[in-house]
């Protein structure tokens, strides 16, 4: 019983580091040699059975689960997009002179300009990210849900590689035509002049 019982420790213990990814490579060598002192004790078949199945099959929701509650999570954010807006979308944050994105129902609000780009004042976050894509009419109206935000692979005048299946320029919904959005974070120089022309 005590040779099953420091073999039990071992799998516990190395179930657990292998919760995280990283270890794995630790804690995977220290499972196996947990295995094998069970297989080696004189316990009944059933519990060597059980002993060995059973933390590999909680294993994956268990990793699943620690690396949900683990992580940081973002502010959900909401992004209200002109129906007509073709282009791409640029967000320049930690800025003093921007505009500070408002919260409501615990979402960000993002109400995209005409031109695609905002200054805000908001510092940047990240962590898992939770994003809805809006098209909206001219009172800030949600028209239609898009699906996806994607950035497509359209032939310029510049484009070296020709993508054969270019999508069709025209078309919006989902996926967006030609919209991104790109995170910019300037520094102090660069933040003062912004404010300056502002």
């Amino acid at each position: 019983m005590r040779v099953y019982k420091t073999g039990l420790i071992l799998i516990i213990l190395s179930w657990i580091a292998c919760l995280n990814l990283y270890w794995i490579i630790f804690g995977g060598p220290v499972f196996i040699i947990g295995l094998l002192i069970v297989w080696l004790s004189k316990i009944k078949l059933k519990t060597k059975l059980l002993t060995t199945f059973l933390p590999l099959l909680l294993w994956f929701p268990g990793m699943l689960a620690f690396v949900f509650l683990a992580s940081k999570h973002m502010t959900p954010q909401t992004f209200l997009i002109p129906k007509d807006f073709r282009g791409q979308i640029t967000l320049i944050y930690n800025e003093p002179c921007g505009q500070t994105v408002p919260k409501v129902d615990g979402r960000l609000i993002y109400k995209i300009p005409d031109n695609g780009v905002m200054i805000l004042t908001n510092k940047f976050e990240t962590g898992i990210i939770d994003q809805e894509y809006y098209f909206v009419d001219n009172n800030w109206n949600k028209i239609e849900k898009i699906p996806e935000l994607i950035q497509q692979d359209f032939n310029e005048d510049y484009t070296l590689e020709k993508n054969k299946n270019e999508p069709p320029r025209n078309r919006g919904g989902a996926p967006i035509l030609c919209l991104r959005a790109d995170i910019i974070l300037r520094s102090n120089a660069v933040r003062e002049s912004n404010c300056s022309r502002a």
